[in-house]
């Protein structure tokens, strides 16, 4: 037992660096991929019923410049504003509300406005004897439970698909929006 103890003790204490791509942003944001997308993940707890979540991230990428002769990137800012609400324990739901920033340097088109929203319902299931709905209240113990969450939603097309530049070009990198719904599914499990 002693062991197992100072084994914990010291790999808590290690700092191990860790390199990772630009995942897909899990539940409680609005599945951004790519540069600016944090690698982010998802719990299976759905909220507490009657409880609020709100949600407020920025994230700011700077880009290197290779050439100062040329307009290039600058840097990219994704803004997100979220809110959720338990309805049961649960069921909970989501919507978020994004806010780009594409800047290039003097003599380039930049853009910014606000992207296309997203929602999403969350639905929180436990293995106890059985496949059951997540229960107001747990001890403990109930913890050792498997839990399980399966949530789904979609963007809205609310963003500016056609955005357009201060040159009145129209720049698909630079669009606020998809013209279109994109639709997301997901699962997660804790133990």
């Amino acid at each position: 037992m002693l062991n197992k103890k100072l084994f914990a003790a010291v790999l808590s204490m290690t700092a191990l660096n860790a390199w990772a791509h630009h995942g897909v942003a899990g539940l409680g944001t609005a599945g951004l991929i790519g540069p600016g997308a944090p690698v982010e993940s998802s719990t299976a707890t759905p909220l507490p019923q009657g409880k609020v979540f709100l949600y407020a991230k920025v994230d700011h990428s700077e880009y290197k410049r290779t050439d100062s002769s040329t307009p290039e990137a600058t840097y990219s800012q994704f803004d997100m504003l979220g809110v959720g609400y338990g309805f049961k324990s649960w069921l909970s739901a989501y919507m978020f509300l994004p806010y780009h920033i594409k800047a290039e340097s003097s003599g380039g088109t930049s853009s910014e406005g606000f992207a296309d929203v997203s929602w999403m319902v969350q639905l929180g299931l436990k293995w106890d004897d059985g496949l059951r709905l997540q229960p107001k209240k747990e001890s403990l113990d109930d913890w050792e439970d498997w839990h399980f969450t399966l949530y789904g939603g979609s963007t809205l097309p609310t963003g500016d698909p056609n955005h357009r530049l201060s040159d009145g070009s129209i720049d698909p990198g630079k669009s606020t929006g998809y013209g279109n719904p994109a639709y997301m599914v997901g699962a997660t499990m804790t133990k």
